[in-house]
């Protein structure tokens, strides 16, 4: 006895029973709508595409139990028990299904054959939205829409939020594959229970396990941090280099010869990535500090600082020196340094 219904060995002669001749795969394709229907010996499933839509919504797989004119669903559809009832005669089958409104809706099906991997899935309406998973060192926000899927963490002690990436994906009712984190795509499982998802993404060091719940949030508000590591170049002396080695600490190389680079100067700042400036540590600055600026358009740092020269007539002058460094590709200067 399988969920219900008895399936017994049976010589060719005998008639097998209403939901023996349903086991199979049927569909019915209709004005607004195509169905895919899978009955095995112990699940059902559908799949549902409407009318000028792309992809295919996996509406339920479930256990079930039958009896010779109806089919009881284990799985709550919309919050209810259902069970419909059919009948098969020969390549097709009728379902009776109540429509949620105290009616019901009857649909024709013709035995067919399909591949349900080969559907492209839509997503789980109920993922779509903005969800909010905070830990004691890191608050991570997700927004999912019908095409894109964008993530935005903030650590602990910062003042400022990573926009971790922006991302196309496709996706199934249980994972996500997200094409450009960087790395390449990947897939990201997850599970939603009423206003929480929980998501699972491989590392190489193992899974790592989030919960999310459903949040209501301004992406426009977060104070975006700027990310300046890396190699910039004097615009006006291409000879001369800005790294920026970390959120603290700068060094100024100059190029020698074409094959290897001299350090020259290294120092601390500081910057506001809500105002995109800040201070820099400058030894040839009068005050000992200049101002640097971030241009986001442009890609640019802009320099300032007032230095004291003395000419020829034993004069003073106190010059405004502006730099302006162009982001360029990163330059392994240590690999590289003079000897």
């Amino acid at each position: 006895m399988v969920f219900g219904f008895v399936v017994t060995a049976c010589d060719e002669d005998d008639e097998l029973s209403a939901i023996e001749q349903a086991i199979g795969k049927w569909i019915s394709e209709g004005t607004t709508d195509t169905t895919w229907l899978e009955i095995t010996t112990d699940k059902i499933s559908v799949w549902e595409r409407e009318a000028g839509e792309t992809c295919v919504e996996h509406v339920f797989t479930s256990t079930y139990s039958a009896t010779e004119d109806s089919i009881k669903i284990d799985e709550e559809i919309d919050g209810e028990d259902v069970t419909v009832s059919f009948s098969v005669d020969g390549t097709t089958m009728t379902i009776v299904a109540p429509d949620g409104e105290g009616g019901t809706n009857t649909i024709i099906f013709t035995k067919t054959n399909f591949d349900p991997s080969s559907f492209k899935l839509c997503i789980n309406q109920d993922a779509i939205g903005k969800w909010i998973s905070d830990t004691d060192t890191t608050d991570t926000w997700l927004e999912i829409t019908n095409d894109s899927i964008t993530v935005w963490e903030q650590e602990a002690g910062e003042n400022c939020t990573e926009l971790e990436f922006k991302s196309s994906y496709t996706s199934t009712d249980t994972s996500f594959t997200i094409a450009n984190t960087g790395d390449g795509p990947q897939v990201v499982n997850y599970s939603i229970s009423v206003d929480t998802m929980r998501v699972e993404v491989q590392e190489d060091d193992g899974v790592i396990i989030m919960n999310f719940v459903r949040s209501n949030f301004d992406p426009s508000t977060f104070i975006i941090c700027v990310d300046l590591e890396g190699t910039w170049q004097n615009m006006d002396y291409p000879s001369e280099y800005l790294e920026i080695v970390d959120e603290n600490t700068y060094q100024i190389w100059s190029e020698s010869g074409g094959s290897c680079y001299n350090l020259d100067d290294g120092n601390s700042y500081t910057f506001n990535h809500q105002t995109k400036t800040g201070t820099a540590q400058i030894d040839d600055a009068d005050s000992g500090e200049g101002t640097i600026t971030y241009n986001e358009i442009n890609q640019t740092i802009t320099v300032r600082y007032s230095r004291t020269s003395i000419v020829t007539s034993g004069l003073e002058v106190v010059e405004d020196v502006v730099i302006i460094f162009e982001k360029v590709t990163d330059i392994d200067f240590e690999a590289n340094q003079c000897i």
